[in-house]
């Protein structure tokens, strides 16, 4: 799956992050000290865990309280 999404930018999220992300949490940008500049041509990025691996696909949305990043596509 890497290679087909290769273009879109990278999250590299810490492992409570990544947990949360797979329990179908949304996760803040605030909350991870992202820019929103990560998301300039799109409003999808690859998510990353603690080592580096490739195991989602995230779409930035707007929720209440703010820019969040919510799994679109799962690999594991």
């Amino acid at each position: 799956p890497k290679v087909l999404f290769d273009e879109l930018k990278s999250v590299k999220l810490p492992a409570f992050y990544v947990r949360l992300s797979l329990n179908g949490a949304e996760i803040y940008l605030k909350k991870i000290k992202c820019a929103p500049d990560v998301f300039e041509r799109s409003d999808m990025c690859r998510l990353l865990d603690e080592k580096g691996e490739f195991y989602a696909v995230g779409e930035l949305k707007d929720y209440p309280d703010g820019k969040a990043i919510k799994i679109r596509y799962r690999f594991v």
